[in-house]
């Protein structure tokens, strides 16, 4: 992963003028499970027009993050307006499902986070069936 003071305006806008488009990098993460139901996944975009300095002020800060509908939202305006971005996306265990071994999970990692059910969940649904 690339280290997040790293990931700058100044560095978005070099990307720009070396690669002759909008740079857009998904810096680390996970990719998309197709049940939508075991996992959520939040993501934090830094866009190359941010207030801030770097990346490091945005990413998996709480009051920046973005559940799945928000965050396509966001990174397709971004897109369409010819803004690059960095962005990266962390995914929680969904509670409810009869597949994860909960109790496990919690002495394996004891600061581990769950994400409520599917059905408790009242984020927006993305036409991915992602909420």
């Amino acid at each position: 992963m690339r280290p997040l003071e790293t990931i700058t305006k100044d560095w978005l806008q070099k990307e720009r003028n070396l690669n002759q488009q909008t740079p857009i990098f998904f810096i680390s993460g996970s990719s998309l499970h197709p049940n939508v139901k075991l996992y959520k996944y939040y993501y934090w975009v830094y866009p190359e027009n941010s207030n801030f300095e770097n990346a490091t002020e945005v990413f998996f800060k709480d009051e920046y993050k973005l559940p799945f509908k928000k965050a396509m939202d966001v990174m397709k305006e971004l897109e369409k307006n010819n803004i690059g971005f960095a962005y990266t996306n962390v995914r929680y265990y969904r509670l409810g499902n009869k597949i994860w071994n909960y109790e496990k999970l919690k002495n394996e990692y004891p600061e581990i986070r769950f994400a409520p059910s599917y059905e408790d969940d009242t984020d927006e649904t993305h036409e991915s069936g992602h909420k």
